[in-house]
């Protein structure tokens, strides 16, 4: 009997033994989970550039003429210079592909003006075209590849022209401010 109490504990040693060198042994940390880049946010910028505006217009400031078959009283303007401003949106990821779309707002500042004398004549016609602040709204369609997005994005646009027909022997102003729709495109 004692040579059974005997390898009882020698047994019962050897598996606390065992138990006591296991958990002394390191763990392996668990695996820290990667992170998966997605284009799903909100977003805001600033943005700096240049803008150029063309023009085409008749006045009837000096006699009415706009109206008949051949006007005389059309001025051509082409304006450029610098624009400033910001723009924010939203892009959402569609879960499980590379399609992103998305909607985003800009507004600028900017003043890009023309003005030209003796048009189409006495030297004392004056016209004049500006083109003040630039909205617009667009909605965006793009391809992610990890962390690159190529997208093209279009939408409408907003300006506030400004049309002055001056004669500076008569008096007579004709000024026509107010904001304009105007046709464009954006890419990006």
């Amino acid at each position: 009997m004692k040579r059974v109490i005997s390898i009882g504990v020698l047994l019962l040693a050897a598996m606390s033994a065992g138990r006591a060198m296991a958990a002394d042994m390191p763990v392996k940390a668990p695996a820290i989970p990667v992170p998966q880049w997605g284009w799903t946010e909100f977003y805001f910028g600033v943005n700096i550039g240049y803008a150029k505006g063309q023009t085409s217009w008749c006045t009837d400031a000096e006699f009415i003429n706009c109206g008949t078959a051949t006007p005389t009283d059309i001025y051509n303007a082409t304006s450029d210079g610098l624009v400033e401003g910001g723009q924010f949106g939203y892009r959402w990821q569609v879960p499980n592909t590379f399609v992103v779309v998305g909607f985003e707002a800009m507004l600028d500042g900017l003043t890009i003006s023309s003005m030209k004398n003796g048009v189409p004549s006495p030297t004392t016609l004056t016209r004049y075209t500006s083109f003040n602040n630039l909205e617009s709204a667009t909605g965006q369609l793009g391809l992610a590849m990890g962390r690159l997005l190529a997208y093209g994005k279009g939408g409408f646009a907003m300006t506030e022209l400004n049309l002055d027909a001056q004669n500076t022997a008569t008096g007579v102003d004709l000024s026509v401010p107010g904001w304009k729709w105007v046709e464009g495109w954006t890419a990006g």
